[in-house]
């Protein structure tokens, strides 16, 4: 239902193509949902289909080939990529959040325990992939902070972007008002309209069961006002990549759009010249192909085949389009591609192998590793704020895992003051092998240490190890006086020499 709303207000100026929105941030709630849509194209690598007709349109204005496909089309590894490098793996739930996929440093043992439950309340082990995969696949992200007064738990929603018919910010980023509608579901099974608008002072909100009517939010006054006791807007916008003087964010493959665009025009006749080469049609001259009743064999053997009644004659009709220089073309453009994103190259390491460290290897990547460090702090800050608000909810509701805090007090004394501690981009463990290697090389105890916890290792395995150290190193040197002196007894000690014959 959500989905005909958007084409019903989006109108037929999106179907006729005359609306890109893939580049212009002044763009009304029609538009901005029409450039989502093509990002979810690209995403999907369905951006060539008929069904999108914006595409259908560009086709003939650019005149691309008329078999276009997207074969080459790195949008959607990108996103899993930069979702993985911003939040990937595990909340450290057993720890004190020190660790894990969201490493919080708070120097608060409450502030901590106010975090941790708040993640477990928003099931933020599961939603914060979503949180950052919206942003990088569309461009822009929302987390809505909700008050279940009835269960007194405060949450984080993860607020799809394309319930957000408008918002406002102030000078700083901040949402100062924000309208949010869509379609809900009655007990009686009919959907309706629902809009909710919400600024600093009130919480306003309007029920429609006339669907035709999307705009009524600003034709008549709301069913319910609620008065909004926390003084902010409990809604928090991440822009994906942030452009100056735009209100909304942006993937980071918006800019490469139109180069990967001419790649595939490029990709799709080459692919389709080799086909024709390996199953190539064929000119019959002077007579025609023998029926054969058999349909496994007919489909088994199958031949592209053009009769023609003259001189009896059967040649294969080659492509002449040079694909030697078109797979060069493509190269190039793949190459501009990646230099624009260089989050792609990482998958060279992959392909090249070795066993090079992580700081070698962000020092050969170092573009890409900052991008993605960039990103990460974009979704870092995002989330620290809402869940400052979350707290600040809490608090004022009085549950009872916020109440060592005070709504207003505690975030201007700086009580709510934490940060996310940036996480490596590129592992610099080694490999478990060369990790005993070097251990085991490390025979000199004072230097044994410095090298263990470099490794990673707990201060309990490296006082096993340099007991063990220890021992060998005690046993060696009793070795060494047993065939040099002939031994000693066990009562006698290194301060007691034993005479000699």
């Amino acid at each position: 239902m959500n989905a005909l709303s958007v084409g019903a207000s989006t109108g037929l100026s999106v179907y006729r193509g005359t609306v890109s929105g893939l580049a212009d941030d002044s763009s009304s709630y029609a538009q901005r949902v029409a450039r989502y849509d093509q990002y979810q194209y690209w995403y999907d690598n369905t951006m060539f289909d008929s069904i999108n007709t914006f595409m259908t349109t560009q086709r003939a204005n650019l005149k691309l080939y008329r078999h276009i496909r997207g074969i080459y089309n790195p949008v959607h590894r990108l996103v899993k990529l930069e979702v993985a490098k911003t939040y990937g793996g595990g909340i450290d739930w057993s720890g004190d959040l020190r660790g894990g996929a969201i490493p919080i440093d708070s120097g608060n043992t409450n502030l901590t325990e106010a975090i941790k439950t708040l993640l477990k309340w928003s099931n933020f082990g599961t939603e914060k992939g979503p949180y950052v995969h919206q942003g990088a696949k569309i461009g822009d992200s929302f987390l809505k902070i909700v008050d279940d007064v009835g269960r007194k738990r405060v949450r984080m929603e993860v607020l799809s972007p394309y319930k957000v018919r408008d918002v406002r910010f102030n000078e700083v980023g901040d949402i100062k008002w924000i309208a949010i509608q869509y379609y809900k579901t009655d007990d009686e099974g009919k959907d309706y309209i629902f809009r909710e608008e919400i600024d600093t002072n009130e919480f306003r909100y309007w029920e429609e069961y006339k669907l035709s009517d999307f705009d009524f939010g600003s034709k008549r006054s709301p069913d319910v006002t609620n008065p909004n006791p926390y003084g902010f807007v409990p809604v928090r916008h991440v822009p994906h990549i942030k452009e100056s003087g735009s209100r909304f964010g942006r993937p980071s493959f918006n800019g490469s759009l139109g180069k990967i665009v001419q790649l595939n025009d490029i990709a799709a006749p080459v692919h389709d010249a080799v086909r024709l080469s390996v199953n190539p049609l064929y000119v019959l001259k002077g007579s025609t192909m023998p029926d054969n009743t058999d349909d496994a064999t007919r489909a088994r053997d199958e031949m592209k085949v053009i009769s023609i009644s003259k001189d009896s004659d059967l040649t294969a009709l080659s492509p002449t389009l040079d694909i030697i220089a078109g797979l060069a073309a493509m190269d190039k453009l793949i190459g501009e591609i990646e230099r624009d994103m260089p989050q792609l190259s990482l998958q060279r390491i992959r392909e090249s192998g070795g066993d090079a460290s992580g700081v070698s290897i962000e020092n050969s990547y170092s573009d890409a590793s900052d991008l993605l460090v960039e990103i990460q702090g974009s979704y870092d800050e995002g989330l620290t704020r809402a869940l400052q608000m979350a707290i600040s909810v809490g608090a004022f509701r009085g549950y009872d895992q916020f109440k060592m805090f005070d709504a207003i007090k505690s975030y201007e004394r700086g009580e709510l003051d934490f940060y996310i501690k940036e996480r490596p981009v590129f592992s610099d463990r080694l490999p478990q092998e060369r990790r005993i290697q070097l251990l085991n090389e490390s025979a000199n105890l004072p230097t044994l240490p410095i090298v263990a916890r470099e490794l990673g290792l707990s201060e309990e395995d490296i006082a096993i190890i340099e007991a063990s150290k220890s021992k060998s190193a005690a046993d060696a040197m009793r070795g060494l006086a047993e065939g040099a002196f002939g031994g000693m007894d066990d009562d006698e000690t290194d301060d007691e020499p034993t005479e000699t014959p």
